[in-house]
C-alpha cells in the first residue's frame, strides 16, 4: 500500500483503506452516471445513482458457489451450535408465545406489523424493542422514525420504561416524586453494563433506505454496534429506484428495507397500515389474514414474518378511570411465519403508560379460569365484580321493561279499538253522504 510502512498502526491502516476504497466506489459511480447523463439518460442517471449509492461504504463479500457434497464448513457450524447455542438465538421479546414459536428476531429478516389506524402500531414496535433490550445481553435497538418527533418518541419510551403515565410527560404535569424516579431509573439504566442501549434518528418523511443505512453506519464509525432497527414507520417511505404506480412505489420500499437487513446482517421490525377489511372483519370476530395489508401486497412478499393486531374491547372493570384511559385487549395474529407456524396471542395494552403485556388465552371451549395462569389476580377479581354488578343492573333493567311493555301493549290495544270504532263511523257519515247525493243526482 502506498505511502503506509509495514510497522505502521493497524487502525490506521484500516481508516486509509477505506478512505481508499471510498473513493474507488464513488469514481465509477460518477463515471458511470456521468456517460448516462451525456447521452441525455437523465432518468436512469438518477436512478443508476440511487440503486449504486445503496452499497457504498458496505464491502460486499462475493461468495464463491458451494458445492453441496463438501459438508465440512457445515458441520463446523453445526458442531459451533451445540457448543455456543446462545450464539445463534433471535433476539428475545418477552413474549413467550412469540419467542417459542417464532424464535424472536433474526438477522437478514424482516417483521412487518400491520393494524388499523389508532389500534396501536407504534406501540407494540416500541414495546418489541424495549423487549429486546431488557431480555437481551448487551443488545443495542436504534429507532428511526419519520412520523413522530424525537421529542416524541423519548417521552414514549420513558413511559414505557419507568410506568410514569405519557401525559405527566407531554402536559408537564409530572410530579417531583416521579420525576426523582424517572431520572434515577435512566441513571441505573446508563450504569448497567449488561443491558444494551436506545438509539433514537429522526428522519425525513418519504426519504429512502439510504437515510437509514447513514444512521446506522454514523454509529457504527463510534464504535457502536446496532443489533436491530425499528422503523415507525414503512408508508412513509420511498424506494431507492423509481416507481411507476403507487403500489410500486410500496412494494420497492418494502424490497429495499429487506435488502437492507441483508446489506446490515441485522433484522428490522417496521408497521404499516392494515386494510379496511380488517376492521370489518374485526367488529364481526373473524380472524386476519396475511392479505389484510393496506395498498400492495408486495410489503407481504418481502416480509419475514407479518403479525396484524386487532383490538377485542376494553376493560371497563376499571371503573374509575375515564374511558379514553382504559386498557384494550389485542389479539395478536402471526399470519405469516416463514419457518414456523401461524398463531393467535392475546395482549393487554396499558394506555397509560403504553406497555404492552401478554394475557392468558383459553383454549377453544375451555373452562378453564383464566385468572387461574395471570399475574392480575385482583384485576380478575375486579372484573368479576364489575360483571356481577352489571348483570345484576341488566336483570333490574330488563323486570322494569317488561312491566312498561306490558303496559304499553295494554294502552296500544284500547288505541286500536278507539281507531277501529272511528274508523267505522267515517266510513258510514261518508256511506250516507254519497247516497244522499245519489238521491239528489237522479231528481
Amino acid at each position: 500500500v502506498k505511502k503506509i510502512v509495514v510497522n505502521a498502526n493497524a487502525d490506521a491502516l484500516k481508516v486509509l483503506l477505506k478512505r481508499d476504497h471510498l473513493k474507488e466506489q464513488g469514481m465509477e459511480i460518477v463515471s458511470d452516471v456521468y456517460d448516462l447523463i451525456e447521452k441525455d439518460n437523465v432518468e436512469e442517471a438518477i436512478a443508476l445513482l440511487k440503486k449504486k449509492a445503496m452499497n457504498v461504504g458496505s464491502i460486499i463479500e462475493q461468495k464463491a458457489i458451494g458445492d453441496f457434497e463438501e459438508y465440512t464448513p457445515r458441520d463446523d457450524v453445526i458442531t459451533d451450535k451445540k457448543e455456543n447455542p446462545t450464539k445463534y438465538l433471535g433476539l428475545r421479546t418477552g413474549f413467550a408465545k412469540f419467542d417459542k414459536l417464532v424464535g424472536g428476531f433474526f438477522p437478514n429478516e424482516k417483521s412487518l406489523f400491520a393494524a388499523c389506524t389508532g389500534v396501536g402500531k407504534s406501540t407494540i414496535l416500541k414495546a418489541m424493542a424495549k423487549g429486546v433490550i431488557v431480555n437481551n445481553y448487551q443488545k443495542n435497538v436504534l429507532h428511526v422514525t419519520n412520523e413522530e418527533s424525537k421529542e416524541q418518541v423519548e417521552m414514549k419510551y420513558d413511559a414505557l420504561f419507568t410506568g410514569i403515565p405519557y401525559d405527566d410527560f407531554k402536559r408537564a404535569t409530572i410530579s417531583d416524586e416521579d420525576r426523582k424516579t424517572w431520572i434515577k431509573y435512566l441513571d441505573e439504566l446508563k450504569a448497567d453494563s449488561d443491558r444494551g442501549k436506545l438509539y433514537i434518528k429522526e428522519i425525513p418523511a418519504y426519504c429512502n433506505a439510504l437515510e437509514i443505512e447513514n444512521a446506522y453506519r454514523e454509529l457504527e464509525q463510534k464504535g457502536i454496534k446496532i443489533h436491530m432497527i425499528v422503523l415507525d414507520y414503512l408508508d412513509r417511505m420511498k424506494p431507492i429506484e423509481q416507481a411507476w404506480s403507487e403500489f410500486d412505489e410500496q412494494a420497492k420500499s418494502a424490497a429495499d428495507i429487506k435488502e437492507l437487513t441483508r446489506v446490515l446482517n441485522i433484522p428490522i421490525i417496521t408497521a404499516t397500515q392494515a386494510a379496511t377489511a380488517l376492521k370489518e372483519k374485526q367488529d364481526k370476530g373473524k380472524a386476519a389474514s396475511n392479505m389484510d395489508v393496506y395498498g400492495s401486497k408486495g410489503k407481504v412478499h418481502h416480509t419475514n414474518t407479518l403479525t396484524m393486531v386487532t383490538q377485542d374491547g376494553q376493560d371497563h372493570s376499571q371503573v374509575n378511570r375515564e374511558e379514553w384511559q382504559r386498557d384494550w385487549f389485542w389479539n395478536v395474529n402471526i399470519c405469516k411465519n416463514r419457518d414456523g407456524p401461524n398463531f393467535v396471542f392475546r395482549c393487554r395494552q396499558i394506555v397509560r403508560t403504553g406497555e404492552v403485556v401478554e394475557e392468558y388465552m383459553a383454549p377453544p371451549g375451555s373452562t378453564e379460569d383464566p385468572s387461574s395462569k395471570s399475574g392480575n389476580s385482583t384485576v380478575n377479581e375486579a372484573a368479576a365484580e364489575a360483571q356481577k354488578a352489571l348483570d345484576e343492573m341488566d336483570e333490574e333493567e330488563s323486570d322494569v321493561e317488561i312491566k312498561v311493555g306490558a303496559s304499553k301493549s295494554k294502552a296500544a290495544e284500547e288505541k286500536e279499538k278507539d281507531d277501529a270504532f272511528e274508523k267505522a263511523e267515517r266510513e258510514i257519515a261518508d256511506r250516507k253522504k254519497k247516497n244522499k247525493q245519489k238521491k239528489f243526482n237522479r231528481k
